[in-house]
């Protein structure tokens, strides 16, 4: 389905009952609504499911990606769907998105779960930032996008379906959008903030992630509104699609705790 705005389409799908409690799911970088197949299959036998590709990711046209813009993106698709608030479920670069509208916009969001993120403020230093920006500006220009996408895959997925879906949509996605995107996200990762998430939060990480994830995110496990901190074994980045089963259900006994 599309949503259309003057900014662009909005591409999303809506499952389930909407009697049913609704949750948003919103995916990681060069990635679209297509990861959460496992999730929407469980979900949607008992909640109000939508699953959207965030803008410049998709069939979604509202170009570029920023957190503003995917924040003003996701509230006009929660008014047109007559969601007030929403859990939001965010793998990645949606789990910081999910962040960012529960300080920005918190009347929308209920709780989040996030999947493979760490904090979106202060998890990085300005300084660190400006070096990992620079250094993305400075060799990505030097391979072509078929590197980036077989690295992508091997990162991120361990061989099958799972490595060739990420391997496609690298190469859709495309170097110059994966490297605007990395850089909006290491600006919003070093900008200092005076609010703290303060919604009620699960966090989940496959057990083989990126070493500075799984520590900040232990760290970030002992806020007051962070309720459990889950590691998926044999999975990593992608665990909700490499270990649906027991990321559902990490995800069903928080819901039911709402």
């Amino acid at each position: 389905m599309l949503l259309k705005m003057a900014a662009g389409d909005i591409h999303y799908d809506e499952r389930g009952s909407k009697e049913g409690l609704p949750i948003i799911f919103s995916h990681g970088r060069s990635h679209d609504h297509q990861t959460f197949v496992r999730q929407v299959e469980h979900f949607q036998k008992s909640h109000r499911v939508v699953v959207w590709d965030l803008p410049d990711h998709g069939k979604t046209t509202v170009r570029p990606f920023t957190f503003a813009n995917a924040a003003e993106a996701m509230e006009s698709l929660l008014d047109h769907l007559g969601i007030e608030s929403v859990v939001h479920v965010g793998v990645s670069l949606g789990g910081f998105l999910g962040q960012y509208m529960a300080i920005h916009k918190p009347e929308r969001i209920r709780a989040l779960v996030d999947i493979s993120a760490m904090p979106i403020y202060g998890s990085l230093s300005k300084r660190q930032a400006k070096t990992a920006a620079f250094f993305m500006r400075l060799t990505m220009p030097l391979f072509p996008n078929r590197v980036f996408a077989w690295a992508s895959a091997k990162k991120m997925a361990y061989g099958g379906e799972l490595e060739t879906y990420v391997k496609r949509q690298s190469l859709e996605f495309g170097k110059k959008r994966l490297l605007q995107t990395n850089l909006e996200l290491m600006r919003e990762l070093s900008r200092a903030h005076e609010h703290a998430v303060e919604k009620k939060t699960l966090l989940i990480h496959g057990a083989r992630d990126g070493n500075v994830l799984i520590k900040n995110g232990r760290k970030w496990a002992e806020s007051e509104h962070v309720v459990g901190h889950h590691l998926i074994e044999e999975a990593g980045h992608l665990c909700h699609q490499q270990k649906p089963m027991p990321v559902n259900e990490a995800i069903e006994t928080f819901l039911t705790s709402l």
